[in-house]
């Protein structure tokens, strides 16, 4: 198991664009937490869900990780509204969820807009 250092956290809020380095896609903030934000797109691929394919993607930034990616117990579902972006934040602050070991990176940032 890789060792990840902790990552200080921007100062996101939702509706915020960012990208990550190497990825020419934007995300959108969709929920921040003290320890977590929650970045959604839609899926590049996404024919209205069809082929067992999401039509939104998301990542979580665990800042105190450095690390972010899907959740361990729930990759394929993509939470659609900043509702539900801030319910499965809390789940991860509880420790419920955590980022997923197999499909992590390290958090490497792009550019950031408001």
């Amino acid at each position: 198991m890789r060792f990840h250092s902790p990552v200080t956290p921007l100062p996101l809020e939702p509706g915020k664009q960012l990208h990550f380095a190497g990825d020419p896609n934007p995300w959108h903030v969709s929920a921040v937490s003290d320890n977590f934000a929650m970045c959604c797109r839609r899926f590049a691929g996404a024919l209205g869900g069809a082929g067992g394919w999401p039509e939104v993607i998301y990542t979580v930034l665990d800042w105190r990780r450095g690390v972010r990616g899907i959740s361990d117990a729930r990759p394929n579902e993509a939470p659609r509204t900043q509702t539900e972006c801030a319910q499965m934040l809390a789940e991860f602050e509880t420790g419920e969820l955590e980022v997923s070991h197999r499909n992590r990176v390290r958090i490497e940032f792009g550019e950031v807009a408001g």
